[in-house]
């Protein structure tokens, strides 16, 4: 997911094709501009500076004051330049933004009390459930809805998609370059949506691909600069960059961030590195990236997502492409495990996509249809939300069904399965899953052992 050709720059006029960023972007990229004899994250390992403290946690509390004063200045900054918001109105955001931040740190507990509660009622299921249990369980047409995250048409949603969404038959929504005019109109868009979910009593996640340098939705937000050049600078520096992101998109409405990558190029024409997409090519370096600036957009309240496990830094080619197979061994993608290791020890990976790719390693499966995969990022210890990279590339490159394509999903265990095509198609595959459902080929206990962690990260971040 995040290929360049869907960038906004296409799409906007010519007012919004002047650089009137805020200046610190414009600054940022001044400053991360490489000379001419410098080849970023393709100079050898050994050349690479190792001195950055090894600490293995994140720690949300030990920003030195100046640093924490700094971001409260930048997001300030950053409000006023973007949004010339009145002060009641910052006022109301500011405490939006604090209180996601809070429920962002306690989201570990009420997780732990949800999946208690779905454990309890998986085993009551064993048995004959009482009658409040059985008026008290989620319809499966919810349980299915929530799991879809699909694209819109327009800058506007149409009057189908908002009614989908009141009737719980969307968890979530994912905004492409194709959605995005302005700063104004996505805060439009994104309010008509969250209505809708209000009016429907659920909550909706809204997502978009906000990685830096040629994939970036909105083209006036940070980062100026792709993963490659953020790597170059210290943690600290690209944990302020990730909270200036997620400051910009919460403002925009937007909850989860499908960012960073956290592959690590380990082959010649590795795609990830010639897009500049990954933050190193040393393991330890990038699993320091990647982690700050996870950490970054936690601090700001929005979720990051890590991808694309098991990781595609062995890719020459974009799974948005082709039907891409890494032959590697298991021993061999151990490497692009470090990030994701050193990410989710630190507490800051709510959100992990799998990859559209297949592996030799794990029998020739496509990642996104593979419990061994899923089973083996659990056992990293994650405990958090899968999702699908875009399902309609490995649908064509697969030559399946878009429908055949997300039960495969399903049924291996991911949560989110994410759609970028046609309102009509996601509407469509809907009804197939709820037929999956209500045939027994998608186990209740599976849905709601999903539902549980869904539900987790939403009340957490969505709105």
């Amino acid at each position: 997911m995040g290929r360049p050709g869907t960038s906004t720059a296409c799409e906007l006029d010519e007012t919004e094709r002047r650089d009137d960023r805020p200046d610190e972007l414009q600054q940022e990229e001044a400053d991360l501009r490489l000379s001419p004899g410098v080849d970023g994250e393709h100079r050898r390992a050994d050349e690479v500076d190792e001195q950055v403290p090894g600490r293995l946690r994140v720690q949300h509390t030990k920003l030195r004051k100046d640093e924490a004063r700094e971001d409260q200045q930048r997001a300030q900054d950053l409000d006023e330049l973007m949004h010339e918001s009145t002060s009641w109105e910052a006022d109301l955001m500011s405490r939006r933004r604090r209180d996601r931040v809070r429920r962002t740190s306690s989201g570990a507990v009420a997780a732990l009390t949800i999946a208690a509660a779905a454990v309890a009622a998986a085993a009551l299921g064993a048995g004959a459930a009482s009658p409040a249990a059985a008026g008290a369980a989620t319809p499966l047409e919810t349980l299915v809805g929530e799991r879809l995250v699909v694209g819109m048409q327009g800058t506007t949603p149409s009057a189908a998609l908002l009614d989908r969404i009141r009737r719980g038959r969307v968890g979530g929504v994912i905004l492409m370059g194709a959605n995005v005019r302005s700063a104004p109109q996505v805060r439009a868009l994104t309010a008509s949506l969250r209505a809708a979910a209000d009016e429907g009593g659920v909550r909706l996640l809204i997502m978009t691909d906000q990685e830096g340098g040629l994939v970036r939705r909105f083209r006036w937000a940070p980062p100026a600069v792709a993963a490659e050049k953020l790597g170059m600078r210290t943690e600290g520096a690209i944990r302020r960059t990730g909270r200036a992101t997620a400051t910009a998109l919460e403002r925009l409405g937007v909850d989860v961030d499908l960012a960073p990558v956290a592959d690590v190029p380990g082959v010649p024409g590795s795609f990830i590195a010639a897009t500049d997409r990954g933050f190193s090519t040393n393991p330890t370096r990038a699993a320091k990236g990647v982690t700050a600036f996870a950490a970054g957009l936690l601090d700001g309240g929005v979720a990051p997502t890590l991808k694309h496990f098991p990781g595609l830094g062995l890719a020459a080619t974009s799974t948005d492409d082709a039907n891409v197979r890494i032959t590697a061994s298991e021993e061999a993608l151990q490497p692009g495990f470090v990030p994701y290791r050193r990410a989710i020890a630190a507490g800051v990976a709510p959100v992990v996509m799998v990859s559209n790719a297949a592996y030799t390693a794990y029998r020739g499966q496509v990642a996104a249809w593979s419990p061994r995969v899923l089973s083996t990022l659990a056992g990293l210890g994650f405990t958090g939300v899968t999702i699908t990279d875009a399902l309609e590339p490995l649908a064509r490159t697969h030559r399946v069904t878009l429908g055949q394509a997300a039960l495969r999903a399903a049924r291996a265990g991911v949560d989110l399965l994410l759609f970028v095509g046609s309102e009509r198609s996601t509407d469509a595959v809907y009804d197939q899953l709820l037929a999956a459902a209500r045939d027994g080929r998608l186990p209740r206990a599976a849905l709601e052992a999903s539902a549980a962690r869904i539900e987790e990260l939403a009340a957490t971040y969505a709105g």
